[in-house]
């Protein structure tokens, strides 16, 4: 339990800066032939995702996620901030035996908020909103066996903000300056995926890192970890387009 506290405790002083990217799950779905569809759920410190893919034929994929976070305060369970974004994507997909090669450009849209409470009068609340639309590409290979799944992947994406607020008597005001005038930002995302189980289930855990191409005054996430389960299902009982 203390190892949780302690992690919970770092977590609360990371966000006493104002995060402005919390990047979501990469989605590895393995697509393997048509008719596949992956549906997960994972959580970690990068929130709750909600992942599902489908092969409309043996190489096209298309993909879904949801994403959520929220953050509060350790001891007093303030509501600290927190996001949510929605993205879909299409891309191609190989799987020679065990071997699978997958690759997906995306889209999404979501919103962001920080909230402080003032140190100096009780009850007045600091805040900071933004809205966001992002673009990505993503590659991964993976190794799918019986019992076992082993996964790296890469992913780039931009992040575009807009409908930025921050009133001028709070102190996100700097932060919601520079946001504004620099509201377009790139990042470099690489990870790795462990998957253990049988047939149609499947429990894993993914590790990932971000790094900024830009200011250094962007406070973000840079090491995101989750655990989670894919459901494996076929839509055909018979593959005939292999």
């Amino acid at each position: 339990m203390k190892i949780f506290h302690l992690l919970a405790i770092c977590l609360c002083f990371a966000w006493s800066c104002t995060t402005l990217y919390i990047p979501n799950r990469i989605n590895v779905p393995e697509l393997q032939k048509k008719g596949d569809l992956r549906m997960s759920a994972s959580m970690g410190f990068d929130g709750t995702n909600l992942q599902a893919a489908y092969a409309v034929n043996s190489r096209i994929g298309i993909l879904a996620n949801y994403y959520t976070v929220e953050q509060r305060e350790y001891q007093s369970n303030f509501l600290r901030g927190g996001g949510a974004g929605l993205e879909v994507g299409a891309g191609y997909f190989r799987a020679p035996k065990n071997y699978i090669f997958e690759s997906y450009a995306t889209i999404g849209y979501g919103s962001l908020y920080h909230r402080s409470q003032d140190f100096y009068t009780p009850g007045i609340i600091n805040n900071l909103d933004a809205s966001f639309w992002r673009l990505g590409l993503q590659s991964s290979a993976s190794v799918r066996l019986d019992v076992l799944s082993l996964s790296a992947m890469l992913r780039i994406n931009q992040m575009n903000y807009y409908n930025i607020q921050s009133p001028e008597d709070t102190p996100y005001i700097n932060d919601g300056q520079r946001l504004r005038a620099d509201n377009t930002h790139y990042f470099v995302e690489p990870g790795v995926q462990a998957a253990l189980g049988y047939k149609n289930i499947r429990f894993n855990l993914q590790l990932q890192r971000s790094w900024h191409l830009g200011q250094s005054w962007f406070d973000y996430d840079k090491i995101h970890y989750s655990a989670g389960v894919q459901l494996a299902f076929n839509v055909f009982k018979k593959e005939k387009d292999r």
